[in-house]
């Protein structure tokens, strides 16, 4: 809750203070100097972003597309760095020396103009790597839920000692998992979560199993050899995408 009544401050700032700092100028120049105007434009324009940059990192900080950290970092300097330009410009164009409203005017001008395309930059490749960093966390958890399935299938396998086939049985679901555990998480998440092929052999494979459970030995050893044949289909599945992938990488994932 305080985060919310946070951000509902720092929204009603970003109206208020450079309302307040455009007026103040104003005032100061007698209502009719150029120069106040452009001043309090110029200030309030800083002010407004550094105000939106310190909302953004406060909301976004653990959003889905949250940009890392060297981004927000990058972002937060510049709108500082922006914030003094703009100071200095005012102090000194617009006391010391003495320069024409539109030579003041352009200054100012363009200042925002660079900072507002480097900050457009900078959000912009802060969104694609974000978006990246978060496609690679749900290619690995993809990954990691397979590991969990083959891990159980191996478990219940692994109880069943007296089944023929047993090892030829636990030997391809060792390759499996390795294929899993070691392969690009990209081509696994590609071939597990976009095609349903995939996942349906994969049940298969797990019904398989409880049925190797269920019936009685003469006809284990049969169901025990089509389970080995069908743990090798899925793998090859995962490998032909994956040379498919990366046609330099070694085959014996």
């Amino acid at each position: 809750m305080t985060g919310i009544v946070r951000r509902g401050w720092i929204r009603s700032l970003i109206f208020l203070l450079p309302l307040i700092t455009l007026l103040l100028f104003g005032l100061s120049g007698g209502w009719i100097r150029a120069h106040a105007w452009i001043s309090g434009v110029a200030v309030a324009c800083a002010e407004a972003a550094l105000l939106i940059g310190w909302l953004r990192s406060g909301g976004r900080g653990q959003g889905h597309e949250a940009a890392p950290a060297p981004f927000r970092i990058a972002l937060g300097f510049l709108d500082g760095a922006y914030l003094i330009a703009v100071l200095a410009c005012v102090l000194l164009l617009g006391y010391v020396f003495d320069v024409s409203a539109a030579a003041y005017f352009t200054v100012h001008l363009i200042l925002l103009a660079g900072y507002a395309v480097i900050a457009a930059l900078l959000r912009f490749s802060g969104k694609f790597a974000g978006a990246q960093d978060q496609k690679q966390r749900d290619q690995r958890n993809i990954r990691n839920d397979l590991l969990k399935r083959l891990t159980s299938m191996r478990a219940r396998v692994r109880g069943m000692p007296d089944t023929p086939g047993q090892s030829d049985l636990m030997e391809e679901l060792a390759r499996f998992e390795e294929t899993i555990a070691y392969g690009d998480p990209g081509v696994i998440a590609a071939r597990a979560g976009l095609t349903g092929v995939f996942e349906q052999h994969l049940s298969l494979l797990e019904d398989q199993i409880q049925l190797i459970q269920a019936v009685d030995g003469s006809k284990k050893e049969a169901l025990t050899a089509e389970t080995v044949l069908l743990v090798r289909k899925i793998r090859e599945l995962i490998l032909e995408r994956n040379n498919l992938a990366s046609p330099f990488k070694s085959n014996s994932v």
